[in-house]
Protein backbone atom coordinates (compact mmCIF):
# COMPACT_ATOMS: atom_id res chain seq x y z
CA UNK A 1 0.00 0.00 0.00
CA UNK A 2 2.84 2.41 0.76
CA UNK A 3 4.33 1.88 -2.72
CA UNK A 4 1.08 2.93 -4.45
CA UNK A 5 0.89 6.06 -2.31
CA UNK A 6 4.54 6.87 -3.05
CA UNK A 7 4.06 6.43 -6.81
CA UNK A 8 0.83 8.42 -6.90
CA UNK A 9 1.80 11.38 -4.69
CA UNK A 10 5.54 11.92 -5.05
CA UNK A 11 7.23 13.86 -7.84
CA UNK A 12 4.02 15.07 -9.49
CA UNK A 13 5.74 18.12 -11.08
CA UNK A 14 8.48 15.85 -12.46
CA UNK A 15 5.92 13.41 -13.86
CA UNK A 16 3.95 16.22 -15.44
CA UNK A 17 7.07 17.73 -16.97
CA UNK A 18 8.14 14.31 -18.31
CA UNK A 19 4.72 13.80 -19.87
CA UNK A 20 4.77 17.22 -21.56
CA UNK A 21 8.32 16.69 -22.81
CA UNK A 22 7.43 13.26 -24.22
CA UNK A 23 4.33 14.61 -25.94
CA UNK A 24 6.25 17.49 -27.54
CA UNK A 25 8.99 15.15 -28.73
CA UNK A 26 6.39 12.80 -30.24
CA UNK A 27 4.61 15.71 -31.97
CA UNK A 28 7.90 16.97 -33.40
CA UNK A 29 8.70 13.62 -34.98
CA UNK A 30 5.20 13.14 -36.34
CA UNK A 31 5.06 16.56 -38.01
CA UNK A 32 8.61 16.45 -39.38
CA UNK A 33 8.30 12.88 -40.72
CA UNK A 34 8.94 12.75 -44.47
CA UNK A 35 6.75 10.51 -46.59
CA UNK A 36 7.03 9.23 -50.14
CA UNK A 37 3.93 8.69 -52.28
CA UNK A 38 3.32 7.31 -55.75
CA UNK A 39 0.16 8.90 -57.17
CA UNK A 40 -1.60 8.13 -60.43
CA UNK A 41 -2.23 11.48 -62.13
CA UNK A 42 -4.23 12.19 -65.30
CA UNK A 43 -2.86 14.12 -68.27
CA UNK A 44 -4.58 17.30 -69.40
CA UNK A 45 -3.96 19.01 -72.75
CA UNK A 46 -4.73 22.68 -73.32
CA UNK A 47 -4.32 25.01 -76.29
CA UNK A 48 -5.57 22.62 -78.95
CA UNK A 49 -8.09 23.49 -81.62
CA UNK A 50 -11.50 21.86 -81.47
CA UNK A 51 -10.88 20.12 -84.79
CA UNK A 52 -7.71 18.42 -83.50
CA UNK A 53 -7.62 15.03 -81.83
CA UNK A 54 -4.94 14.05 -79.35
CA UNK A 55 -4.20 10.42 -78.51
CA UNK A 56 -1.98 9.76 -75.52
CA UNK A 57 -1.77 7.74 -72.33
CA UNK A 58 -4.42 8.82 -69.89
CA UNK A 59 -2.30 8.67 -66.74
CA UNK A 60 1.27 8.83 -65.41
CA UNK A 61 2.59 7.92 -61.97
CA UNK A 62 4.22 10.75 -60.01
CA UNK A 63 6.52 10.07 -57.06
CA UNK A 64 6.15 12.82 -54.48
CA UNK A 65 8.01 13.54 -51.25
CA UNK A 66 7.03 15.86 -48.42
CA UNK A 67 6.09 16.16 -44.79
CA UNK A 68 3.29 13.93 -43.60
CA UNK A 69 0.96 16.82 -42.80
CA UNK A 70 1.43 18.30 -46.30
CA UNK A 71 0.81 14.93 -47.94
CA UNK A 72 -2.37 14.45 -45.91
CA UNK A 73 -3.89 17.80 -46.89
CA UNK A 74 -3.00 17.41 -50.58
CA UNK A 75 -6.15 17.07 -52.69
CA UNK A 76 -4.99 14.29 -55.00
CA UNK A 77 -8.14 14.39 -57.12
CA UNK A 78 -7.26 17.95 -58.24
CA UNK A 79 -3.77 17.05 -59.51
CA UNK A 80 -3.24 17.03 -63.28
CA UNK A 81 -0.20 17.14 -65.53
CA UNK A 82 -0.76 20.14 -67.85
CA UNK A 83 0.61 19.85 -71.40
CA UNK A 84 0.44 22.63 -74.00
CA UNK A 85 -1.03 21.00 -77.11
CA UNK A 86 -0.35 24.07 -79.30
CA UNK A 87 3.36 23.18 -79.24
CA UNK A 88 2.76 19.71 -80.65
CA UNK A 89 3.33 18.93 -84.32
CA UNK A 90 0.86 16.92 -86.38
CA UNK A 91 1.64 13.21 -86.05
CA UNK A 92 3.81 11.52 -83.44
CA UNK A 93 5.40 13.62 -80.66
CA UNK A 94 7.63 12.59 -77.77
CA UNK A 95 6.77 14.81 -74.80
CA UNK A 96 9.08 15.02 -71.80
CA UNK A 97 7.32 15.60 -68.51
CA UNK A 98 8.63 18.26 -66.11
CA UNK A 99 7.88 19.35 -62.56
CA UNK A 100 6.49 22.69 -63.81
CA UNK A 101 3.63 20.86 -65.53
CA UNK A 102 2.30 19.63 -62.19
CA UNK A 103 1.11 22.41 -59.92
CA UNK A 104 2.19 21.29 -56.45
CA UNK A 105 2.36 23.20 -53.18
CA UNK A 106 5.89 24.42 -52.43
CA UNK A 107 6.14 22.04 -49.49
CA UNK A 108 5.91 18.97 -51.77
CA UNK A 109 8.54 17.95 -54.29
CA UNK A 110 8.27 15.80 -57.37
CA UNK A 111 10.90 13.06 -57.48
CA UNK A 112 10.02 11.68 -60.91
CA UNK A 113 7.34 10.68 -63.37
CA UNK A 114 6.84 7.14 -64.61
CA UNK A 115 7.15 7.23 -67.56
CA UNK A 116 9.31 10.36 -67.80
CA UNK A 117 8.29 10.94 -71.42
CA UNK A 118 5.19 9.94 -73.36
CA UNK A 119 4.21 9.47 -77.00
CA UNK A 120 1.42 11.77 -78.12
CA UNK A 121 -0.32 11.64 -81.48
CA UNK A 122 -1.91 14.81 -82.79
CA UNK A 123 -4.37 14.57 -85.67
Amino acid sequence: MKIKQYINKKNIPLKLLSFIFGFLLWALFIVAHVEYHDIVIPLSFYGSKKSETIDSPHFVVASLVGKRIDCNILQKKNLTVHIDASRLEKGENRVNLYEQQLFLPESLKLLNYTPSSILVYKR
